[in-house]
């Protein structure tokens, strides 16, 4: 007995239910479900068919899984981009402390002061209106 045009288990006529001493073929169906069932041949060349009481179905996703399998990665990787947004601004506040301590010593190495540079002269002339004052 052949199964009907369903899937045949193993692609073989695997015998491995017996009903009334004659073997009986090992079919499945395949829909939303897996329904298993025994396609046999009796004395009489009648085709009976036998099927278990319980498919297999697979349990659905519920819609938690999914929002967790969608919402994780993205969270994962928003707190990746601000630790290395914080570690930039971390080493940026370093080299700008250390730019200004270097700033520092060198105007405390400088030889004139803030008041005394050689090449500032003032405007401090004095000028006679010759018109002005006769």
């Amino acid at each position: 007995v052949d199964c009907p045009p369903y899937t045949l288990i193993n692609g073989t006529d695997m015998m491995d239910y017996v009903v009334n001493g004659v073997p009986a073929t090992l079919c499945r169906f395949v829909d939303d479900c897996t329904y298993t069932f025994w396609v046999h041949q009796n004395r009489e060349g009648e085709e009976q068919l036998f099927v278990e009481q319980d498919p297999v179905c697979p349990e659905p996703i519920s819609s938690s899984v999914i929002a967790a399998i969608i919402i994780v990665p993205l969270v994962v990787l928003v707190i990746i981009g601000l630790l290395l947004l914080l570690l930039l601004l971390i080493i940026m506040g370093i080299i700008n402390h250390i730019e200004v301590k270097k700033f520092e010593k060198e105007l405390a190495k400088s030889k004139y002061t803030k008041n005394d540079n050689p090449l500032y002269v003032q405007a401090n002339k004095e000028y006679q209106n010759p018109a002005y004052g006769k």
